[in-house]
């Protein structure tokens, strides 16, 4: 999809549907809804595909490396930040509203996430 559409639009409809199916996770009432909701994981795959072809189009060579070692930083410290925010905000909410929370700010994000993804 990246090589074939504008990579702004694949980033942006991978987060649209990830916070979307984000969001669902937190109003879900059986097992087989949460599943489908869960279905958000597949989305992150657009975004490191997304990123490698931004910075082999957009980045001259010698100044990839470090772009690349900060998408991959964040790849780790996400997952951790995550899990402690997750945490905190569980520890003060109920479990579904942090799921609804989460995805609809993520929502919020989504035309920075298109219209920077352009920019070198």
């Amino acid at each position: 999809m990246v090589d074939r559409l504008d990579v702004k639009w694949v980033i942006a409809g991978g987060f649209i549907l990830w916070s979307a199916a984000t969001a669902a996770t937190g109003a879900v009432q059986a097992f087989g809804t949460l599943l489908l909701a869960h279905w958000r994981w597949a989305q992150e795959n657009r975004f490191l595909s997304s990123m490698s072809t931004i910075l082999s189009r957009y980045f001259p060579e010698h100044k990839r490396g470090f772009r690349q070692w900060s998408i991959v930083a964040g790849m780790a410290m996400g997952p951790a930040v995550g899990t402690l925010a997750g945490g905190i905000l569980m520890s003060d909410w109920v479990a579904p509203w942090v799921f609804l929370v989460v995805g609809l700010t993520s929502l919020l994000c989504t035309p920075m996430a298109s219209l920077d993804a352009k920019r070198p």
